[in-house]
Parts: C-alpha cells; sequence; structure tokens
C-alpha cells in the first residue's frame, strides 16, 4: 500500500474520531508532539522503514484530530453570536439557486449584520428559502429572519442536516420574516455565465425530450433536484440510485468521452491528460459544483495524471491525495455519505479490479465489465448499509446490465441539452435510449426480492471488513475470504432478534410517536407524530416520513397493531404515512372527539381502503403483545372509561402501562391534570419506573401528586425544539427534579431507546452518549 495513501487515511481517521468521539484539547496538542518526538528518535537511530511509516501515520492521525476539533469550532464562524436571534442580514448569492418544492433554497455568502450599532461585518455561508425569485451568482441583498444551526439527526440512521450542510460548508439556516429589504443584481461574472448556461442547457432538455426523459436528463446532468418526474424509488429498488446523483460516474463519463476524443486527435499523453482535466473542470462547474461532483472531478483528475504508465500503485496514491486535499479543505466532509461511498468505490475499482478479473474465469462473458462493477459493489456494500440500512441482492447483475446503457445515454442527453434550444422543437426519437433506461430500471426493480432491510453493521465490523478486503487486494486471498467470512458470521448473530422488549420514543418534533417491539416479535406503534396541512417549517421533514424513515432502518417489514391514543393532528397525522408504507394488522383506537383533527379523518379513510380491522378501546382492555423470557408483554388499558365519550380529545387520550415480567413503562399521551386526579381517585395502579409525561410536558398536568404514585426514576418528554408552546414548561421540570426522575427529552436528547429484559431497563438516547440502567427494586414500578 503507498505510504501517501497510508498517510491519508491516517489523517482522514484523525478528523473522523475528533467529529465523532472528542474535541479539541490540550491533549490535542501534547500527543502529536509525543508522537513527533519518537518519530525523530527512530530516524536519529537511523531505524525506517515500516516502523517509522507507523509512527508517522500516528502523527498524522493525530494531527488530523487536532485538525477536525478545532475546525469543528471555528467552522460556525463570527455568526454564531446572533444564533437564535433576529437579525437583518446582508449577504451576496454564493451559489446558483435550487429549486426546493414550491420554493428556491439559496445559498448566500454573509457580509455584514445589520442593527442599531451600524454595519458590522461578518462572514460564512446562510442557507434560506424564498419564493421563486431570479436570483443569480453575485446577486446582493438583504434579508430579515431567524438564525439558526442546521438539525441534528434526532432519530437512528436519519439524515444529519447538520454534518450533511457542514460537508457542502454551509454551517447556518436563516428562517425569513417577510421578502428582501433591498436586492441589487450582480455584475458579469463567470458564476452568472455558468449559471445562464445550466439554464440554457434546462430549457434545451425540455424542448427536445418529453417530459420524463426532459426529467431525467435534469437530474442526471445538472443535479437539478426539481425533477419529481424521475422514478426515484425505482432505482433505488433496482441497486442504481448512483445514476441519480451526479457523480463518480457521471464525471467519469466526461471523462472517458475527453479520452477518447483525444486519442481521435492523437494528443499524445500530455495533451491527452489535460483535456481530460479541462473537460472535467468543466462539466463539474456545469454540473454547479456539487460537492459529490468536485469530490469525482479531484478523484478522476488526480488517478488521470497518475496512471499513464499503468501502475495501479501511484492511482491508490492519487487517490488517497485527493480524499487528503478535500478533507483539509472541508474537514467535514469526512461525515458525508456521499464522500464515503465515492472514495470507498474508487479505492474498491484500483485496488480490487485486476485481482477480481484474474479470478473470474477468462471465457467468462462480460468479464471486463463484471470485473469494476463487483470490485465497486464490495467497496461500497457494508456502508450502504451503516448509512441507510438496506441493499438490494439484485445490484450487481443491475449495474453490470445498465450502467454501459448509462454510459451511451447520458451523453445524449448533453449534446442534446445544448442542441435542444437551436432546434426549437422536439425530436421524439432523442428520448427513445433513456426510454430504454428507464424500461430496465423498472423492471430490475421489479424482481423479487427487491431491497434488504438489515440492521447496520458497527464500526468494529466495517473495519474487519475494510481489512479483509485489503487482504484481497494484496493478494491474499485465502486471509481476506477468511476475515470477511468471520465478520459476516458476527454480523449475522448481530442480525438475529434479541429475547427483550425495546421501546424507542421518536423524536417526531412536536408530536408523540412510540414504536413497540417484543421479545415474540411483535411491532406495535403508539401515535405517529404529525402537524397539519401546509405548516412544516422550511427545510424540516414530514413527521410521518420520519417514522417511517425509522421503521425502515430498524427492519420493520409489518406494524402489527396501530395504537391511537387520541384524534389530534401531533399523533395521527403521522400514521396515514404509516399505513401507506407497510402492511398493518389492526388499529386500536379510543374513538373519535368533538375536536377531532382534520388529519384523523385522513387516517381512518386510509385504514378503511387498506381494509385495515379497526377496534375501540378503553378502562380496562387488556392486549397481549405476546411472550417472552420473562413472561407476556401486556399493554393494559387505564383511561378513557365509557363515561369519557363526551370529554375533549386530549380528556379523552389513551393512558396504558406496558409491562414486561417486573418492568413497567406509563404511556400517557396527552392527559392533563383532570385524568390524572380521575385516576388517582379511582385507585388505579400507577406505579412505573419510566413515565412518558403527559401533553409534551404542558403546565397543565403531571401534578406532584401523580408523580408520587407513579414513583418513575426515568421520564420522558416528547417535544419539538423551538416549538411555540413552551413546552416542557418550567414547572413541569422542577416537579420533576423534585420527585428525582431523571428527565429525557427529545428535542434535546432526540429518540429516546429504552430496553428491558423483564427484570432491568437500560435507557440511551440517539445524541447522548450515556447508558443509564434501572433495576427491579421497590419503587420503581417493576412488580
Amino acid at each position: 500500500m503507498p505510504a501517501l495513501l497510508v498517510l491519508s487515511l491516517s489523517f482522514l481517521s484523525g478528523v473522523v474520531w475528533a467529529s465523532r468521539c472528542c474535541s479539541c484539547t490540550p491533549w490535542g496538542w501534547f500527543l502529536p508532539a509525543v508522537a513527533g518526538a519518537v518519530l525523530g528518535v527512530l530516524a536519529a537511530a537511523g531505524r525506517g522503514g515500516r516502523l517509522a511509516l507507523a509512527s508517522l501515520a500516528a502523527v498524522v492521525g493525530l494531527a488530523g484530530c487536532l485538525y477536525g476539533g478545532l475546525h469543528s469550532r471555528l467552522a460556525p464562524g463570527p455568526l454564531a453570536a446572533y444564533e437564535d436571534r433576529v437579525i437583518t442580514l446582508e449577504a451576496m448569492v454564493a451559489r446558483d439557486p435550487e429549486p426546493h418544492g414550491r420554493q428556491l433554497a439559496v445559498v448566500a455568502r454573509a457580509t455584514a449584520v445589520l442593527g442599531e450599532g451600524g454595519r458590522t461585518p461578518t462572514g460564512g455561508l446562510v442557507r434560506f428559502q424564498t419564493e421563486f425569485t431570479p436570483l443569480a451568482p453575485g446577486d446582493r441583498l438583504v434579508v430579515r429572519g431567524i438564525l439558526r444551526r442546521p438539525a441534528r439527526a434526532g432519530n437512528p440512521g436519519e439524515l444529519d442536516s447538520r454534518r450533511y450542510h457542514a460537508a457542502r460548508g454551509v454551517h447556518w439556516f436563516l428562517y425569513p420574516r417577510g421578502g428582501f429589504l433591498a436586492f441589487e443584481p450582480g455584475g458579469p461574472s463567470f458564476a452568472r455565465w455558468l449559471a445562464g448556461l445550466r439554464e440554457r442547457l434546462r430549457k434545451g432538455l425540455g424542448t427536445l425530450f418529453t417530459p420524463p426523459i426532459a426529467a431525467f436528463y435534469r437530474t442526471v446532468i445538472l443535479g437539478d433536484p426539481s425533477a419529481g418526474e424521475v422514478p426515484a424509488e425505482s432505482f433505488r429498488r433496482a441497486g442504481v440510485a448512483h445514476l441519480l446523483a451526479v457523480s463518480g460516474l457521471h464525471v467519469g463519463f466526461a471523462a472517458a468521452g475527453a479520452a477518447t476524443l483525444a486519442r481521435h486527435l492523437r494528443l499524445g499523453p500530455v495533451g491527452a491528460n489535460l483535456m481530460v482535466t479541462l473537460v472535467t473542470v468543466l462539466y463539474v462547474l456545469l454540473a454547479g459544483a456539487r460537492s459529490s461532483a468536485v469530490r469525482a472531478g479531484l478523484m478522476a483528475i488526480a488517478a488521470t495524471w497518475a496512471v499513464p504508465l499503468g501502475r495501479r500503485h501511484n492511482a491508490l496514491a492519487a487517490v488517497g491525495l485527493a480524499a487528503l486535499v478535500i478533507v483539509l479543505a472541508t474537514p467535514a466532509a469526512v461525515d458525508d455519505p456521499g464522500f464515503q461511498l465515492s472514495f470507498a468505490a474508487t479505492l474498491g475499482l484500483v485496488a480490487l479490479t485486476g485481482p477480481l478479473r484474474e479470478s473470474l474465469p477468462r471465457r467468462l462473458p462480460g468479464r471486463r465489465l463484471v470485473a469494476p462493477a463487483t470490485a465497486a459493489q464490495l467497496a461500497v456494500f457494508p456502508l450502504l448499509l451503516y448509512h441507510y440500512g438496506e441493499v438490494a441482492p439484485l445490484a450487481l447483475l443491475a449495474n453490470v446490465a445498465l450502467v454501459p446503457v448509462a454510459g451511451l445515454v447520458i451523453p445524449i442527453g448533453a449534446v442534446g441539452g445544448l442542441i435542444g434550444d437551436l432546434l426549437g422543437r422536439p425530436l421524439l426519437i432523442a428520448s427513445a435510449p433513456a426510454g430504454v433506461l428507464l424500461d430496465g430500471v423498472s423492471f430490475c426493480a421489479g424482481l423479487p426480492p427487491g431491497p434488504v432491510r438489515l440492521p447496520p453493521p458497527p464500526i468494529a465490523l466495517l473495519a474487519g471488513y475494510y481489512l479483509g478486503l485489503a487482504g484481497l487486494a494484496a493478494g491474499r486471498r485465502r486471509l481476506g475470504v477468511l476475515v470477511m467470512t468471520i465478520l459476516l458470521i458476527w454480523w449475522g448473530a448481530l442480525a438475529a432478534p434479541v429475547n427483550r422488549l425495546e421501546v424507542t420514543f421518536i423524536d417526531v418534533g412536536q408530536g408523540d410517536a412510540i414504536l413497540i417491539r417484543t421479545p415474540a416479535g411483535v411491532t406495535a406503534l403508539v401515535d405517529g407524530g404529525g402537524v397539519s396541512r401546509g405548516a412544516i417549517q422550511a427545510g424540516a421533514r414530514d413527521p410521518g416520513e420520519r417514522v417511517t424513515a425509522l421503521l425502515r432502518r430498524e427492519g420493520v417489514r409489518r406494524v402489527d397493531c396501530l395504537l391511537l391514543t387520541h384524534p389530534h393532528t401531533d399523533h395521527a397525522g403521522g400514521l396515514v404515512a404509516v399505513v401507506g408504507a407497510f402492511p398493518v394488522g389492526l388499529l386500536l383506537e379510543g374513538g373519535p372527539a368533538p375536536d377531532a383533527a382534520e388529519e384523523y379523518l385522513d387516517l381512518l379513510a386510509a385504514v378503511a381502503e387498506a381494509g385495515i380491522p379497526r377496534r375501540l378501546v378503553g378502562a380496562g382492555d387488556r392486549i397481549s403483545l405476546g411472550r417472552g423470557r420473562s413472561g407476556e408483554v401486556i399493554l393494559e388499558y387505564l383511561w378513557p372509561g365509557p363515561a369519557d365519550l363526551g370529554r375533549p380529545a386530549n380528556d379523552r387520550s389513551v393512558v396504558l402501562v406496558l409491562r414486561y415480567g417486573q418492568t413497567a413503562l406509563l404511556l400517557t399521551g396527552d392527559a392533563g391534570i383532570e385524568v390524572e386526579r380521575a385516576l388517582l381517585a379511582a385507585g388505579v395502579d400507577l406505579q412505573a419506573g419510566l413515565l412518558k409525561v403527559g401533553h409534551h410536558g404542558s403546565e397543565g398536568g403531571t401534578s406532584r401528586e401523580f408523580l408520587a404514585a407513579v414513583g418513575a426514576v426515568h421520564a420522558v418528554i416528547s417535544c419539538g425544539k423551538y416549538n411555540p408552546f413552551g413546552h416542557p414548561s418550567p414547572g413541569v421540570l422542577a416537579r420533576l427534579e423534585e420527585a428525582g426522575a431523571a428527565v429525557w427529552r427529545t428535542d434535546s436528547h432526540g429518540a429516546v431507546r429504552v430496553a428491558s429484559d423483564g427484570r432491568r431497563m437500560t435507557i440511551r438516547a440517539t445524541l447522548a452518549p450515556e447508558t443509564r440502567a434501572v433495576g427491579a427494586r421497590p419503587g420503581l414500578g417493576c412488580r
């Protein structure tokens, strides 16, 4: 393995360590100094070779940790002083705005904050959304709004908006209040010329091709996110979703076309490399200079200049250098799945294609296509599982069949976009090749078994897997195969169901959603979050999508039971998406209420259309969710009773206790003080080790008397960050503290997961590294 690649991997590992596990401390300065001293002693003693390289790699890794830690602290820049404040910002549009639903997503470079004290110079990239307005790079504007950091991922496996945008240099979102206070068009510039050329290409594609084909080409050539007609789900199911991202494959097509043209022009090695470099740079700029395209372009250029002599060693070193340059410029890129996948795929192609080609039978049809496709799939397989929790078993065959077709189709689109505007009329025959590709994707997506959901592998397994691949690349096939086999068996053991009860309080913003999975394999979902129609904040995800994404991440194939606590939007709205995405066995609910939300009616319509049985439940009902080693898992309904049918929805909110062995969890929905008093007066057994606090921590509930009766050691509050209701109230938090209950909040801790073996509960939060255990002892509701 080339020394440059080793050092690049060491530096990248240090940056990852800083972003995931530690912050910049004095130890970050001390440890590299010690390692450097060790390296100096070794060099003075005349000892070199592998030992010196290992020592140098340690130094570089620690330097990467220091660099990443410093960057994470300094990246927010001077705008950090205005976080969560309403400011008037002077900025200049930095990138070509992108369509985002019915609005434009604009990235602007802040130049100053305007206030009573005058104009305060500042810096940094800010992203905001606005109504469709003719904007181009270089335009200057003044906008007023509230400044906030992008949201972190509240649920396991969810897209971390903060890391995603940080990898693109954006650390701030501005939520405008009103339109632009001032606007000044920018002057002529190369960036504006490129934006105009991209717009001309969009029009040319729309003129020459049929609408679905034009939308496909806008996506794969220009990276246009507005192309909603593209069947992205079919590409995902077929395992060829990478065809829709302007990344390594598309840059590779551009580079290969340039190399072919240079060969016909007989330019020679240096001239050919110059042409490939020029075409690659122009294509990356034309595609909007998005981070995935920039990464792919750098790696393609590095490999182009490293391979004239045909040495794989040089190509590996060049890929390592390209990755090092990217991370030095933007350390947050190491957290971006796109960077990881493109880096892994490129390394796989360079390191594994040769050994795999030699291993395949020489008479195998398409041997030259199978080897690189297999190399890329082997390299990205564990990362796909880690980030997305699924793999397409037929992805290799689909890639072998469809990627060559894409290699012919995409250049047609690029040329068509240039000439379409000149022709001024559609040419139906031009759409035929892309139609063949889309039909092929649809055919592959329909083949069984489709994407397989699997649990994400742990980091240690990922590291071992890539060590096994390194063994294969180095020619030690038996060792590599043995290591990978052991790891796959280990991963299979991790994937086996565990004999415990798991309850996940999902982060859905201002709402409730609770996933229950029992030792018997039964899956139940209590509520599903939700927001009123049209009320989703710019940049936020729909709660229903968040719930379905988590269910898929957890490998859920069927929801055996939906439980609705009451018919308000923030509990019922997201269940519509669940009914549309999964087979559902049964809906349990307390019935309608005078103030039922419109989304509740949507849910009933979806349930009726899907033929899902519906059952009304109330106090005294007991639902069995199967048995485990510690006995039966029981859902026991405590409220409401038949006499409570006329109450408002919150006062009819279902209250239930989930029991398994000696452990109990009390789930209170949106029940308030009146419900608590009624339960206390009726002498209901409320004792539980964990309490889901009622009504998102509203002041109108969670009384001292109720907390004393429950005796919970832990309390979970499901609420949204920046919610307009002030939940949870300071009074509720004070009463929980008086009761000695540890508080877990989905707005600050993310999803909260509780695991019980019937004797002991373990609690872990997505955004909090600590784990806390609750034993079965008196006073915890564990009987």
